[in-house]
């Protein structure tokens, strides 16, 4: 079986994206508050990707670059290349990120956002 993890608090079964600017939570997102943005769909080798868009989730913060986090890497993506990422809803109760021009952002798993 497995279990959604929260991405501050391991023994929760929440699973939350937060937006961290210089060590401090700006932002939490559920999956469920995910699910609210506007979808944004495209195929990475020829695998359909879905979910909100990462600029989307962003806008309201000043930020010239991102870190993204998951359990299998990072990546830095400057302002510019954000546009191009989605949060890939997966079938594990966790987003991956998804980019046609991201090089290494298609598939970072259980992602969890940093903005600098």
């Amino acid at each position: 079986m497995y279990r959604k993890r929260d991405n501050i608090n391991p023994s929760s079964n929440v699973y939350n994206v937060k937006i961290v600017k210089n060590g401090q939570i700006l932002k939490e997102y559920t999956l469920d508050e995910l699910k609210k943005f506007k979808m944004v769909k495209f195929e990475v080798n020829g695998k359909e990707q879905e979910g909100p868009a990462l600029e989307d989730l962003l806008k309201e913060f000043s930020y010239q670059k991102v870190i993204i986090k998951g359990v299998n890497g990072k990546i830095e993506l400057i302002k510019e290349q954000v546009k191009d990422v989605i949060l890939d809803f997966t079938n594990h109760g966790t987003v991956k990120m998804a980019s046609k021009t991201a090089a290494g952002a298609t598939g970072l798993r259980k992602s969890e956002l940093w903005s600098l």
